[in-house]
């Protein structure tokens, strides 16, 4: 139902570009497919590292930065949904009373989510050159289906579905700078911190918490063409142990994503 939600709203805004394009106060609108370099990193309470998940993820999006007094006190906002199969190197949990035992596993994982953005910024500059420092809040949805498997020593390995929330801050800097009446490069980079995240792990949700992250794009307009590279990271401290009975408990180990992309954006205006 959530992807379901994710893809009819995307599609609203996309059908609706011509409609955004011509609205009083938009300096841009553009939408986005992108491919994704994506890293899935946990680590145990040593600094070993537990899980490694490493693939492409592809999706599309639609942005629009909006002028809100005098060009220079402006909101972005944006939103995409995104998805893909990764490979999966981690372990298998065997139990023997209250011992367990990790075995090497090799599965894939398919994920499927969606991300929506908005930040206020304050533009120092003119057309041919500007500075802004932005703030803003975001939520990323995520869900990560991991298949079943078979470990090194030929034991079965039942797969299971995760479904992560994430709010966060942004703090950054963009950067623009006109090289001629039809283009313009473009940069902006900053940090993020998720001050609530919760993953969903049927029946129980553990909450991991937050550590800081960075992102950044680098990118050019060429009249209707905006390509950019960009990277986005996500890290999560360990959550709080949850009992699920029987002498056990679960937590989220410390995890951390790395996520390296190519923006292929079309502007409408």
């Amino acid at each position: 139902m959530k992807r379901l939600i994710g893809l009819l709203l995307l599609a609203g805004v996309l059908a609706s570009a011509p409609k955004f394009a011509n609205a009083g106060g938009l300096e841009e609108f553009y939408i986005y497919p992108f491919v994704e370099g994506f890293v899935w990193k946990e680590f145990d309470t040593t600094g070993k590292q537990l899980v490694k998940e490493t693939g492409p993820l592809y999706g599309v999006g639609a942005a629009a930065s909006i002028n809100l007094y005098n060009k220079t006190l402006l909101l972005k906002v944006k939103g995409d949904v995104f998805g893909g199969v990764v490979d999966y190197d981690g372990n298998n949990q065997l139990i023997s009373g209250t011992t367990i035992t990790l075995v090497p596993l090799k599965t894939d994982v398919t994920y499927v989510g969606t991300r929506l953005e908005s930040d206020l910024g304050w533009r120092f500059g003119n057309e041919s050159a500007s500075v802004e420092p932005f703030a803003g809040l975001g939520f990323r949805w995520w869900q990560r289906d991991i298949k079943d498997g078979t470990d090194i020593f030929g034991n079965h390995s039942s797969g299971y579905t995760e479904d992560w929330y994430s709010y966060y801050t942004k703090l950054g800097l963009r950067m623009d700078s006109r090289l001629n009446k039809d283009s313009r490069l473009f940069v902006e980079a900053g940090g993020k911190y998720p001050f609530y995240t919760s993953n969903y792990v049927n029946p129980t949700t553990v909450k991991p918490k937050g550590d800081w992250s960075t992102f950044a794009e680098l990118g050019m307009r060429y009249k209707w063409f905006r390509p950019s590279v960009f990277y986005e990271g996500f890290n999560f401290s360990k959550s709080d142990a949850v009992p699920i009975g029987g002498g056990f408990a679960i937590f989220q180990p410390k995890s951390e994503s790395h996520i390296f992309g190519l923006n292929l954006g079309i502007a409408f205006r």
